[in-house]
Order: structure tokens, then sequence, then C-alpha cells
């Protein structure tokens, strides 16, 4: 069965109106868009890094994004019926789950190879970088892509 928002994009795109991407996609163009970003820039829509090093007259600056999503499980409602014998009987039950629910947890390490004050190459690692294709990545490099005028408003979140 074809999902609602797949069928919208898929319209939209035989309409002309152009596709939809998510930020997993926009993640994924950032790799290549922000080569020859100058290091001012990226320190300006990136900030500061976490990590930085310097080997080779070669600069590596690190940013990581984290994020935690969960559910505590939700409650429930029965209703019963039965008998024994010639005794007839319902029932209405609450419930709270003791426990289920999920909890998880994505991680994103972006490095920015620096060269000749520019970025010359852009890398992601980390369970959020597989995870749903770069998603969790989306999110270090957001705003330099607002800055390169490349975030789309077609966005899927």
């Amino acid at each position: 069965m074809i999902r609602p928002l797949a069928t919208f994009c898929l319209l939209a795109a035989m309409a002309g109106l152009g596709g939809c991407t998510t930020l997993g996609d926009q993640a994924t163009s950032a790799q290549t868009l922000m080569v020859g970003l100058p290091k001012s820039d990226l320190l300006a829509c990136a900030g500061v890094p976490q990590r930085s090093m310097v080997s080779g007259g070669v600069e590596y600056l690190t940013y990581v994004s984290q994020t935690l999503e969960g559910s505590p499980g939700s409650l429930g409602l029965g209703f019963g019926f039965g008998s024994w014998g010639s005794h007839v009987g319902t029932g209405l039950g609450f419930g709270y789950p003791l426990y289920g629910g999920y909890a998880e947890s994505r991680t994103c390490e972006a490095t920015f190879t620096i060269a000749n004050d520019q970025v010359v190459g852009v890398s992601y690692v980390g369970d959020g970088a597989a995870q749903q294709n770069n998603r969790q990545c989306y999110f270090i490099v957001e705003n330099c892509l607002e800055r390169l005028g490349s975030n789309r408003t077609d966005v899927v979140r």
C-alpha cells in the first residue's frame, strides 16, 4: 500500500512541482555542496566544532549531533464478555504497561577536512549516519545549507 506522503510526492513530481527530498538526502548533498566553502563560513554556519585536529597541514573539524527518541508505551483499554454455566458477565479494564515502549538513540559525527582554509571533504560516521540515510547528520549541516541557498522547502522531515 502506498503511503499518503509518497503519493503526494509522486503526484507533485508528475505535476512538475518538484520532488520531495528527505533530511538524509539533504545531508548527503551537503557532502558535495560544501566542498569549497571557506573555513570562516563553516564556522559561522556550523559553529565551534566539538573536536579539531591538524595533521600534515590538513585540519579536521568534527561536529556531533545526537538525539534520543522514545515512547513510554501506551495505556490500554479492554472489554470482555464471558459466561460460566448459566451466569453471564461483562467487564471493562484499564491498564498501563510495566514494560514496553521504546528508546532509540542516534548519533552522527561529521568531519570536515580543511586545506588552504576551505572545505575539501565531508564525511559522516555513527549510527545516525547509517540509520535513515544520514538523517541525523542533517542537523549538523542544516544552517550551512540555508546559507548556501540549497535548503529546499519541500524537505520531508
